[in-house]
């Protein structure tokens, strides 16, 4: 199945919860998953946010996770 996700999907990845689990394990559930470009680039305008929500404060941290979302 093919699903397209949005920003807020892309930001539920930042945190330990169900949401990053199907997004890392897409392919085990046959999904194909596909985001918008922009997307990617609210992600990095919205750094200082995603630092809060997710608790990451090294920035090479946030860069490698962020860089495993883009591989989808």
């Amino acid at each position: 199945m093919k699903l397209v996700v949005n920003t807020n999907i892309l930001f539920s990845f930042f945190r330990d919860n169900p949401v990053r689990e199907l997004i890392v394990n897409s392919d085990l559930f046959g999904l194909e998953l596909f985001a918008p470009k922009y997307a990617f680039s609210e992600l990095r305008d919205s750094k200082p946010d995603l630092v809060k929500y997710s608790g990451i404060t090294n920035d090479k941290e946030l860069e490698f996770a962020m860089s495993k979302i883009g591989d989808f």
